[in-house]
């Protein structure tokens, strides 16, 4: 992406956004249905552009994802999870045309897709589950998820995949125990894939990394852990990991820990070398002097081009959950220096909608929290923020996804492709520099 330019927007039912600036995509799920929103620059705040596109499956997660093409052309995957009545239904979009997808199809035996990256010709995703064969439904055939090549120059056809089932390492290879894809990061001819273990009668499961080649051919995995992994459930290190992020050479991870509501205060920050694998871990959530007694683990990890991390965490205090946001530096956390993990602010939600990503162009962390978005420098400086008012969200506002361009014109094409002719231009909303969130700084 290019340098930053300050511009203003038009606003109408059908402006292409050709700058170098970067956008936002979104989605939110008001009464009525999920929808794909936008935020775009406008003078010297945001705008916010919901209903982009429509009619996306109500009531279930929906995820987006950005990559670009083999021949560098922006596009945007939208993931419309099931909830077990069959495979995913997977849109590719032209963020320049949202009338209808480029590319549809519920053929890929896949279920919650959790991470996507493009390398040339081919999209590598890797989801949660999949189903005992392809074309089942129910909950009850799921198994495993994987982790899934895509050729983009033929219609999106699958190459090849990767099924997690059938490990024989040694933790708890029981029909009941699923291993799921849980983030995904393609680098010079190599793709890494984070795994988590899940078991229903247990929520304190195993973590993993894999590496492949572009075959996805595996050449190395390690434990998220300590020491080698036993083969019972009373291991516990490493468990429910969320997402990494790469700096020099190394991936981050992001650990939430014990089950929600528990006592044990054990998510953990982990390190692992891109190369060998060899993994460290560098500072615990109990380590951190944090807002309240009950943050528990990390739900999301960002790293920017200098070093700075941002951190978000949880924190659960009588029935209510909260988010919070937290600044360190890649030095703070290789030396362990739990003292310089600093909380930015925390904000009431549930745990698990909130997102996390920095934006290279401008040294700009982005922030979701269930209703709230937020925006940041570098210097832990709140810059930004937008109301659920704004954005139209309501509850379930779950992913950010970063394009380039994007046109703002007919919201329609959502689900399986059918058009729901529904505008998005004339809802744009200045998001002020003022923020209007209910937010509670830290240690006020």
């Amino acid at each position: 992406m290019k340098r930053f330019k300050i511009f203003l927007l038009a606003l109408s039912l059908m402006v292409g956004v050709d700058s170098a600036r970067a956008e936002l995509l979104y989605i939110g799920d008001p009464s009525g249905g999920n929808f794909l929103g936008a935020i775009t620059p406008s003078g010297s705040g945001y705008e916010a552009h919901p209903f982009l596109v429509t009619g996306l499956k109500s009531g279930v997660s929906v995820s987006v994802f950005s990559y670009q093409d083999m021949l560098g052309r922006d596009r945007v995957l939208v993931n419309e999870y099931t909830a077990g009545s069959g495979n995913d239904v997977l849109s590719i979009y032209d963020p320049m045309d949202w009338s209808r997808p480029v590319h549809n199809t519920k053929a890929i035996n896949c279920y919650s897709i959790n991470g996507a990256a493009a390398a040339g010709r081919y999209l590598y995703i890797t989801c949660s589950q999949k189903f005992v064969s392809n074309g089942d439904v129910g909950t009850a055939n799921l198994r495993s998820g994987s982790v899934i090549k895509l050729d983009m120059e033929d219609g999106y056809r699958e190459v090849v995949r990767y099924n997690f089932e059938g490990l024989t390492d040694g933790y708890r290879n029981s029909a009941e125990t699923y291993r799921r894809g849980q983030d995904i990061y393609v680098r010079n001819g190599k793709v890494y894939v984070l795994s988590m273990s899940y078991k229903t009668s247990t929520p304190y499961d195993a973590s993993e990394i894999f590496c492949f080649n572009e075959n996805l051919d595996l050449e190395n995995k390690a434990w998220i852990e300590e020491s080698s992994a036993p083969d019972d459930d009373s291991w516990t290190a490493g468990r429910n990991v969320n997402n990494m992020a790469f700096y020099e050479g190394n991936f981050y991870i992001a650990a939430t820990g014990g089950t929600t509501g528990d006592t044990s205060k054990d998510g953990a920050i982990w390190k692992v070398t891109a190369d060998d694998l060899t993994v460290t871990k560098l500072l615990t959530i109990s380590e951190i002097s944090r807002p309240t007694a009950n943050m528990r683990g990390f739900h999301r990890i960002s790293i920017s081009n200098t070093g700075v991390v941002f951190l978000v965490g949880y924190d659960y205090a009588s029935s209510n959950y909260y988010s919070v946001l937290m600044r360190a530096t890649v030095a703070d956390l290789d030396a362990g220096v739990a003292p310089n993990v600093t909380c930015l602010a925390y904000y009431d939600g549930a745990p698990g909608r909130v997102d996390l990503i920095y934006d290279e162009d401008d040294g700009t962390f982005w922030y979701m929290a269930n209703r709230r978005f937020a925006a940041y420098g570098e210097d832990g400086i709140l810059r930004a923020s937008l109301a659920e008012d704004q954005h139209k969200g309501t509850n379930n506002t779950v992913a950010f996804a970063p394009v380039e361009r994007l046109s703002l014109g007919d919201g329609s094409g959502g689900g399986d492709g059918a058009p729901s002719g529904c505008s998005a231009g004339v809802w744009g909303l200045v998001w002020l520099l003022v923020p209007a969130l209910r937010l509670r700084r830290c240690g006020a």
